[in-house]
């Protein structure tokens, strides 16, 4: 779905960068199957469209040069090392508005190592990848229990615009509380049959407003 979202031009020439990295669908599915069918399960797998081998050599340095230096501290944790804001951002800094912007923008910070962030900055302008979208999105499901996409992230690549999704998400997915309680009042005028669909489209989904 992100492939196919409709972008601006920037961002629809950085989608262009990304993918010429990426994997095709069908190298995907491939991928996949030899993982399912490795013997013994392999307990991990890298998956890498560049020479992998040639880059251990950098990964080994880095990991004994922060051997000597102490272990990195934990992203999120009190005293972790953040950069400052890149200062080619095109847009100026605007801080949260409100408590949803204020924790979006706390998770962004936090996972891209930048702050402060603004609620109006592009993620693919502080460096954001699919990479890094992925941890962005799951972290915002969680804290706010709603299912943002790729796509929703390259429609509206800001705390502001995902902030706004997210309100129209929760109100989409708010049950009608009013009318619930009103099939509960009169639950003795409905047969067992008619109970059975209303306890099933409340499940799915059915009391919206």
């Amino acid at each position: 779905m992100a492939v196919e979202a409709e972008l601006p031009g920037g961002l629809a020439a950085e989608r262009e960068r990304v993918l010429r990295q990426g994997i095709a669908t069908e190298e995907g599915v491939e991928v996949f199957r030899r993982a399912l069918a490795s013997e013994p399960t392999l307990p991990q797998i890298v998956v890498s469209t560049r020479n992998f081998g040639s880059r251990l050599p950098l990964r080994e340095g880095s990991a004994a040069l922060a051997a000597e230096s102490g272990p990195e501290p934990e992203p999120g944790l009190e005293g972790a090392h953040r950069n400052t804001r890149p200062e080619n951002v095109s847009t100026p800094y605007v801080a949260p508005r409100n408590d949803a912007e204020k924790m979006a923008s706390e998770i962004w910070q936090e996972l891209m190592g930048i702050e402060p962030i603004g609620v109006d900055d592009n993620f693919f302008e502080l460096g954001g990848h699919s990479l890094l979208g992925i941890q962005v999105l799951g972290r915002m499901n969680d804290a706010f229990a709603v299912r943002l996409s790729f796509q929703d992230l390259f429609a509206a690549p800001t705390v502001a615009g995902l902030s706004a999704k997210i309100a129209e998400l929760s109100f989409e997915h708010e049950p009608d509380y009013a009318k619930i309680a009103s099939l509960l009042d009169n639950l003795e005028q409905h047969s067992e049959e008619e109970i059975r669909k209303i306890v099933a489209e409340s499940r799915a989904g059915g009391f919206r407003k």
